[in-house]
Formats: C-alpha cells, sequence, structure tokens
C-alpha cells in the first residue's frame, strides 16, 4: 500500500497493470483517458465519483452492458472495472468501452463549457460509430505496411544556398523499449 499526498492509503498499481490498458486496441486518446481515470487525475473541481458508474443507455446502445454489468459485481472501483475489463476482454471489447467513455466524457465537458448534452442512447452510437471508424483506417493502414518495402534512396548532403541554413532532423520509434527518439543537426 502506497501512501499519496493526501494522505490516503493506496494499493500499489503494478507496470503489468498499465500495460494491459496500453494495450487495448483504441486510440491513444483513449487510452490515456483509461490512464488518467485510474491514477485519479482527471481535471476537474470535483473529480468523477470513485464508483462505477456508466450510462446505462449509452452501454447498452454501444452493446457493451453485458460487459460492464458482469464485472461490475465483482469491483468496487472504477479503476478495478477497468483494469480487469482491459485484462480480461478482448483488446477490442476493451477498446469499445474505452471509446464510450471518452465520448462520455466529452458530452461532459460540452455540457459544462458550451451547455450542450446529448442523451445516452446518442453517445452509445456515437461512440460505436467513431470506434468502427478509427478501426477500418487501422486495418487500411496495416495492408498498406504489409507491402514489399521499397529501399530507401541515398542522397547525398548539399551545402544550402548562400544566406540560408539547414537543419537536419529525425526521428525514430524503438517498439522493444516503447520510446522514441529525435536529432537535429
Amino acid at each position: 500500500m502506497m501512501i499519496t499526498s493526501t494522505g490516503r492509503g493506496e494499493e500499489g498499481t503494478t507496470q503489468e497493470d498499465w500495460n494491459c490498458i496500453w494495450k487495448v486496441h483504441d486510440p491513444p486518446k483513449t487510452k490515456h483517458l483509461l490512464w488518467r481515470i485510474c491514477k485519479g487525475c482527471l481535471p476537474t473541481r470535483n473529480r468523477l465519483k470513485d464508483s462505477c458508474l456508466v450510462s446505462t443507455q449509452a452501454r447498452q446502445s454501444a452493446g457493451l452492458d453485458h460487459v460492464v454489468t458482469s464485472w461490475i459485481q465483482h469491483v468496487g472501483t472504477a479503476k478495478e472495472l477497468l483494469l480487469t475489463i482491459c485484462q480480461a476482454e478482448s483488446r477490442e471489447v476493451a477498446g469499445k468501452l474505452a471509446m464510450l467513455l471518452w465520448v462520455l466524457w466529452k458530452n461532459r465537458n460540452n455540457s459544462v463549457w458550451e451547455d450542450i448534452k446529448e442523451s445516452g442512447q446518442v453517445l452509445g452510437a456515437k461512440a460505436m460509430h467513431l470506434w468502427q471508424e478509427w478501426k477500418a483506417v487501422q486495418c487500411t493502414t496495416s495492408n498498406k505496411n504489409t507491402q514489399p518495402e521499397l529501399q530507401q534512396q541515398h542522397t547525398q548532403w548539399q551545402r544550402p544556398q548562400f544566406g540560408w541554413f539547414k537543419c537536419n532532423v529525425d526521428a525514430g520509434f524503438h517498439n522493444d523499449s516503447c520510446k522514441t527518439s529525435g536529432g537535429r543537426l
């Protein structure tokens, strides 16, 4: 157990727990929201309650009511619910739930800042539409990546025109260590 800055005791979360969130089949913005919910660092005056409440209409409309309902009986907090679903359900189911939560969060912000609020049924359908659209783009992108790679052309450095400066930049992603790197010269 760890003591937080507020003096509350908190069960430690292992790296494996966080890894299940990052493996969800969904856009990065939704994974980031899951992480923020689990860490308890949503930027609201009064953070979302630690209960496992998600709009029933939205869950039903998104076809996720059975998933949430079956797990909600076994957990006590939103964090436990999300981590359990990310670990026990498929990446796609966890991804759909993450998208639903993101749509609900966006609706909450629209309600607070722009006085615009949509029904749970509309939000559930919107979440599934966004998830299907994202998945279709991912399939298209992965199909393009299976084509044979073209060899990179070798170019030779050339001095810039007088009065101009040249800046060379490069970046890379290291899959094994999940790190990015970059450089400029």
